[in-house]
């Protein structure tokens, strides 16, 4: 199967989908339920409080709504964006006072509702970028702000990520704040999520700021979606570490996309390992990077 056949494959299965996304929302704007996607408590009655996982939906929705594909009616369509703002609000309307959700039971405050739903939600604003109305999204931020902590109001930017070697069940967490990431794992099966980890970004002195003049390190800055610098003094000089949080938990453990200098007393860097090789570098100017100055 080709990518061009394959990508035709899921386009066909995703659109076959829709009406059935669709339906599990009440979408009548002047319902008392309005924006529901769990069918069964606002239709069918078969339970007494609406389930929080259902509102994951909207995460399709605003992919479909972003997403222009053969045959599909959906991009930029403004009775979409209506249901997405019904099911948005919605979301933020069952949140209880703490920021938690209920998925199993009614004020059961579940970690994995709170965590997934919010991911979810967080996605489709994502997709939906400026097309939502100001008061939807000052609403929906409001509430995620409150689903993830006082630690929220710092952060600049979301991201989930597949473990490595963890398959589709397994995901990394990264919320990235000016000064350190609030790193957490989550498990789709069985659903666990685990409280968030403070990881500072590291050091940022004259030694760090010159090693950035040395290729291998402008190359490892290039791809990092998330660096970490480990800095520790030694007896016989400086360990300088740069690390992916992608590819790491906490930043202790070694992986082959780790980028380590080694400095003498003097400031001068002597070996660079970086993808499970040993480099000895001649240094950009000066070998000596002691004040940052070349």
């Amino acid at each position: 199967m080709t990518s061009d056949s394959a990508a035709a494959y899921y386009r066909t299965a995703i659109l076959a989908q829709v009406p059935r996304v669709l339906g599990l929302m009440d979408r009548e704007r002047l319902s008392p339920t309005a924006g529901c996607c769990d069918r069964t408590f606002w239709a069918w009655k078969f339970v007494d409080f609406p389930r929080s996982r259902f509102q994951e939906a909207l995460s399709v929705l605003g992919f479909l709504y972003a997403t222009p594909l053969p045959e599909s009616t959906y991009p930029k369509n403004p009775q979409i964006l209506e249901w997405i703002e019904l099911g948005l609000r919605f979301w933020a309307s069952i949140q209880h006072h703490d920021g938690s959700f209920d998925e199993a039971y009614p004020f059961e405050r579940s970690l994995a509702a709170t965590a997934f739903t919010t991911f979810y939600v967080g996605e489709c604003l994502r997709f939906m970028e400026a097309d939502l109305s100001a008061p939807t999204r000052a609403v929906v931020q409001h509430a995620m702000a409150r689903a993830l902590g006082p630690q929220m109001a710092s952060v600049r930017s979301l991201a989930a990520l597949p473990v490595p070697a963890g398959g589709p069940l397994h995901w990394r967490v990264i919320a990235a704040m000016d000064t350190a990431y609030l790193v957490s794992d989550v498990s789709v099966f069985p659903a666990t999520v685990t409280a968030p980890q403070m990881i500072a970004r590291g050091p940022d002195n004259g030694i760090i700021r010159a090693a950035s003049a040395y290729p291998l390190v402008r190359i490892f800055w290039h791809f990092a979606r998330f660096p970490v610098i480990d800095y520790s003094e030694q007896e016989d000089g400086t360990v300088v570490r740069y690390v992916d949080l992608r590819f790491r938990w906490d930043g202790h453990d070694r992986s082959w996309f780790d980028l380590t200098l080694r400095l003498d007393q003097a400031g001068r860097v002597q070996t660079i390992e970086f993808l499970n090789r040993l480099f000895h570098p001649n240094p950009p100017q000066s070998s000596a990077l002691t004040n940052g100055s070349w």
